[in-house]
């Protein structure tokens, strides 16, 4: 953007450029206010005066001091940027993690087949994976990756048809392969399940560099496209120009506007992935080059068509594509194109391919497409045994309970762990995590007694349009009219909620969140002024930190004192914790919070009469030494000073009135109440260190001195709460 003095003076030209085309300079007057800003060189008419001038490349951030003086119509300023302070998990020149081994090893690997490939293989895939810590990393850092083709199966297990020194940290495959869709898995013992797309167009070979320490990143590669055969050149500046596109987007900037990324975008491509990455960009400007981006998308089309980020970028808002996907984009935010205007038309994407079934099980950790299973093996689904089978899942807290009156009525000797096989946590089982919400919110305001807990299938069966489900959800039309199909041909399939895929529970949850109860148990949930969260808030606290120290912004000594903190703080929490027992009608502990975990699965009576040490189970010595049937404790209940106070709610059956559930809560006896305020105080002092944590990751070396003060000031914060 170019601007103009307003005034009359006498103005002077000012020529600013760097070296880098997707530089941002900024044209700051003598109160810090920019006047004028641009992308890789800038030109305009200012008053005389004192200005600073600033390019920012990726991390590194340079600024000089101009005059302009009436007597001098014009001055230049040149930046040289060649350090841009990025990480990168290519080793190219002028980022921070480059690496000169690696790089002529990379440059290498790259023009040499490393295993025969398959028939048709007009498409090449070079993988490069590396780790800057060999010494500490080398026995693991490309363990459990694996190559798969767009159905999942295995081409590559990187143990073979690979080049590898684990000494120097690093692994390469080259391969040629047809054309298409193809799977990256990491996994293993210890190792988080993760699929990633990858696609290779013919004539071209695509390039993807992995970090990697002690195990390989896959949602911190680096991504490049190259004419097939060509290799990997570090020293070619369309790779970092990549990065510090990509870097820009992340942060909803456009630097494709410069003219020398112009006069590259409108010439002879050699790395189409830049173009994609140009057009990402383009949308965000109010005001786009219309022009240039019709130039790009028609470069593109002659070179990479069958390309699904290209051909997400070309969907239409009106008009159905003339074939349907069935491999997901690469780039999440051409995902996001292709999932929106799949909710509005059938046909976009077609049901049962890979693009479809990744919407169960996606990740959105990173800016590529990943998702952490593969979609399951077709199933048939059940008919109904028995009512022991009938629970289903609902939205808002609304489950259909077991009816007695019914045709074989429920045995009230069957176990809710009968019920619903395999409860472990909240996350795990949805029935639990409503209960404890319930029982949470009555409790905390005092309330006991009996809470009916049942809804009405029947409107289920009630007629949808699937239309307005897709948008509501921003799902697949096709998905959606596919789920509700099934509910209306086989009602018995909303009672085994533990196989749907995480599509059909969103679909059915939405048709039920219409059916509430008399009063809905969803209004009254308090889980966010839990100490549930607020635990749950420290431990992303401490993530964040560890971010800084796996990427080396802060020195170690100073991340090991603040995660000092933050476990002395979260301990304090966790003596707070309250003894949560989920039990159902036989007595049995189904579920118990994660401190008191040991006691799932046990009964209460014989956690009562178990003779345990007071210091080392706590719980039971309070149970001991309660004085009457565990089935009748409620707030009443006699304790003493070093016991535990309890209460419980009881969960009825609406139709029946049977008892099928109950939850008891004992708190540590000589523990005050943390209200909601002291909790909203804590996120909100934990929130203030996760920014400032998140902020560190882009600012300038020198301003991270700053942030270090403010980290510091609210770990303060923190320590104030437990000598209060």
């Amino acid at each position: 953007m170019n601007t103009t003095s307003p005034d009359n003076r006498p103005s002077v030209e000012l020529l600013v450029n760097d070296q880098r085309m997707t530089a941002q300079i900024t044209v700051y007057d003598t109160n810090y206010r920019p006047v004028a800003s641009a992308v890789g060189e800038l030109s305009t008419q200012l008053p005389p005066g004192v200005y600073e001038v600033e390019s920012k490349v990726g991390q590194k951030r340079q600024s000089r001091f101009v005059v302009l003086n009436p007597g001098n119509p014009q001055q230049n300023v040149h930046f040289h940027t060649e350090d841009t302070g990025l990480a990168s998990a290519a080793p190219l020149p002028g980022t921070s993690t480059t690496h000169d081994l690696h790089r002529d090893l990379a440059e290498e690997c790259s023009h040499k087949e490393t295993m025969t490939g398959l028939p048709g293989g007009t498409a090449r895939l070079f993988v490069f994976i590396r780790t800057l810590e060999p010494d500490k990393y080398s026995e693991s850092y490309d363990r459990g990756l694996r190559l798969l083709d767009e159905r999942g199966k295995p081409i590559c297990d990187f143990e073979t048809g690979i080049e590898r020194d684990r000494k120097q940290g690093w692994t390469a495959l080259t391969v040629n392969l047809p054309p298409g869709g193809y799977q990256l898995y990491r996994g293993g013992r210890g190792r988080p399940a993760r699929y990633q797309a990858v696609w290779l167009s013919k004539g071209w070979e695509t390039q993807v560099f992995i970090p990697a320490q002690e195990m390989p990143q896959l949602e911190e590669i680096s991504y490049f496209m190259a004419p097939f055969g060509s290799g990997f050149h570090p020293g070619n500046e369309a790779y970092l120009t990549s990065e510090i596109l990509l870097d820009g987007l992340c942060r909803g900037v456009n630097l494709s506007s410069s003219k020398q990324m112009q006069d590259l975008l409108s010439g002879k491509f050699e790395n189409p992935w830049l173009g994609i990455l140009a057009l990402h960009a383009m949308r965000l400007d109010r005001d786009p080059n219309h022009e240039l981006e019709q130039t790009v998308r028609q470069n593109l089309r002659y070179l990479i068509s069958d390309h699904p980020d290209l051909r997400a970028l070309e969907l239409e808002p009106q008009t159905t594509p003339s074939r349907p996907f069935t491999f997901p984009p690469v780039l999440y935010a051409s995902l996001k194109l292709l999932r929106t205007h799949a909710s509005e038309f059938a046909g976009t994407v077609k049901v049962g391919t890979l693009a479809s079934q990744i919407f169960d099980a996606l990740l959105t950790d990173s800016v590529w497409v990943a998702w952490h299973k593969l979609p399951p093996l077709k199933r048939k689904t059940k008919p109904i045994q028995s009512n022991k089978q009938a629970f289903f899942e609902a939205s808002g807290s609304k489950w259909v309970i077991p009816q007695a009156t019914t045709a074989g009525a429920v045995d009230l000797e069957v176990s809710l762990s009968d019920l619903f096989a395999n409860p472990e946590t909240p996350d795990q089982n949805p029935l639990v995590a409503d209960l404890l919400a319930i029982s949470e919110a009555y409790g905390g305001q005092g309330r006991q007694g009996d809470i009916p807990y049942a809804v009405d299938p029947a409107p289920l069966l009630l007629e949808e349009k699937p239309e307005q489900l897709s948008k509501q959800l921003n799902l697949p039309v096709d998905k959606v009219d596919r789920v509700l199909n099934r509910i209306r041909e086989n009602p018995e399939w909303l009672t085994q909620p533990r196989k749907m895929t995480s599509t059909e529970k969103s679909v059915t949850e939405s048709i039920l969140s219409r059916r509430s109860l008399k009063e809905d148990p969803s209004k009254h949930k308090g889980g966010k002024d839990s100490l549930t969260a607020s635990i749950q808030a420290v431990m992303e606290t401490q993530m964040s930190l560890k971010r800084l120290h796996d990427q080396k912004i802060v020195d170690s000594k100073p991340l090991k004192s603040w995660q000092k903190q933050l476990d002395v703080f979260r301990q304090w929490l966790e003596d707070y914790q309250d003894a949560v027992l989920l039990v159902d009608a036989n007595t049995q502990v189904v579920y118990a919070s994660p401190v008191f975990e040991k006691l799932a699965g046990r009964s209460l009576s014989d956690l009562a009469k178990e003779e345990v040490s007071k210091s080392a189970w706590p719980i039971l010595s309070a149970l001991n030494k309660l004085s009457t049937d565990l089935t009748e404790i409620s707030l009443q209940t006699p304790s003493s000073p070093d016991a535990y106070r309890v209460q419980h709610q009881r969960f009825i059956d609406e139709a029946s009135s049977r008892l099928f559930a109950t939850v008891y809560r004992l708190r540590p006896a000589d523990k005050p109440f943390l209200d909601a305020s002291s909790h909203k105080e804590i996120r909100h002092v934990l929130s203030n260190i996760t920014y400032y944590t998140s902020v560190m990751n882009y600012c300038d070396l020198e301003e991270r001195s700053k942030y270090v003060s403010y980290i510091e000031r609210n770990l303060g914060k923190l320590e104030s709460f437990t000598v209060s």
